[in-house]
């Protein structure tokens, strides 16, 4: 069988392209190469975001202020009260079977904050800025989360890193 240039050129620049792909398995194109470092424990968070008041909170810093007034600006109709009734844990067991499916578990502390609303006003879902007497002023993206008996009521989820 003889060997054409073209032939052995062909099979050269295959094995460079095998040989390449094989050292750098871990990157794509357009993708710089990352240290064991870089990945640590998720992801870094951006100083921004530690600015945050929301970044320090957690559940126990909303339950002495269990129905009390928290005003909401953001809306068309000027600002809104709305009531905060109930703080509750989420999601232990139910994300159990998607915890087995990483490699890498991130330690997170996630809660949902319900709020009651006046029946005559209903919000829509989206981010409004909330302000309490307490707390300061902060951001929350409420979603409508059902009705009760003396109105809407709006929740909130927050889930964070902890540590």
């Amino acid at each position: 069988m003889s060997l054409t240039r073209r032939s052995f050129v062909r099979a050269s620049l295959l094995t460079m392209v095998a040989g390449a792909c094989l050292k750098f398995p871990p990157t794509a194109f357009g993708q710089k190469l990352r240290t064991a470092r870089d990945y640590g424990d998720g992801f870094a968070i951006p100083y921004e975001s530690q600015l945050d008041p929301l970044f320090q909170f957690n559940n126990q810093t909303f339950g002495p202020h269990l129905n009390t007034p928290f005003e909401l600006s953001g809306g068309a109709d000027g600002p809104i009260t709305v009531m905060l009734e109930e703080v509750r844990a989420c999601g232990s067991k139910a994300s159990a079977p998607l915890l087995k499916r990483t490699t890498r578990i991130v330690p997170t502390e996630c809660f949902t904050l319900h709020f009651r609303g006046a029946s005559e006003r209903p919000l829509k879902q989206g981010i409004y800025d909330f302000e309490h007497g307490a707390l300061g002023r902060f951001k929350l993206f409420i979603t409508i989360g059902g009705d009760s008996k003396l109105g809407p009521v709006y929740v909130a989820v927050i889930n964070h890193r902890r540590g």
